[in-house]
């Protein structure tokens, strides 16, 4: 996944992101489906915050808005798909690694989420 936005923590994180927004390629550049919190050590926080911050796009009240430039590596239980919307999303993700040897056009796309569905 490429991480699109970001909000500051709480409490031992703050000052860093805390939570980050992913997103997947679709037809129409990068589609956001979920956040994700869980798995990141201090390291990661701080090198992600670093780095993010070199590519903020839009600064939204609490939320920072990213080029789709940093991919990391994310596992969930579960993809599902609002029957309403058609959005995905995860399902409990947590982060796996940080991906320096992905660029974003190697990410999973929509439609290899909708297949991994099943």
């Amino acid at each position: 996944m490429v991480i699109t936005s970001a909000e500051y923590g709480d409490g031992k994180r703050s000052g860093l992101f805390g939570t980050y927004g992913l997103s997947a390629k679709s037809i129409d550049g990068y589609t956001e489906v979920g956040s994700v919190g869980t798995g990141f050590s201090d390291s990661d926080l701080a090198y992600l915050t670093t780095e993010l911050k070199k590519i903020i796009d839009i600064h939204d009240g609490e939320s920072f808005h990213f080029l789709p430039r940093i991919v990391i590596e994310v596992d969930c239980d579960a993809i599902t798909k609002d029957e309403k919307t058609g959005n995905l999303a995860l399902r409990f993700p947590r982060m796996v690694r940080i991906r320096d040897d992905k660029a974003p056009a190697e990410c999973d796309t929509h439609t290899d989420m909708v297949l991994m569905m099943g």
